[in-house]
């Protein structure tokens, strides 16, 4: 997609690729180990899946779409 176009990931050091996602993923953590049940019982429609989701829902989406990518750096790093 056009963000992730622009933001030229193949041209970055992948060390500062991984300790960036790191520190997003840690934050990540960080905000759902305070969340509280106002927000962890909501939902909301994504956009491009055009489906409701939970939470928990767009936490699992997210790891699971993390850990592709970083299968795809370890290979590419092997």
């Amino acid at each position: 997609n056009r963000t992730t176009t622009d933001a030229n990931h193949n041209a970055r050091n992948v060390d500062d690729l991984l300790s960036g996602f790191r520190t997003a993923r840690m934050e990540l953590v960080r905000l759902l180990t305070n969340a509280d049940d106002t927000i962890v019982t909501r939902t909301a429609v994504h956009p491009r899946l055009k489906r409701e989701l939970r939470l928990i829902d767009l936490v699992e989406f997210v790891a699971d779409h993390d850990d592709h990518h970083l299968a795809v750096i370890g290979a590419l790093t092997r």
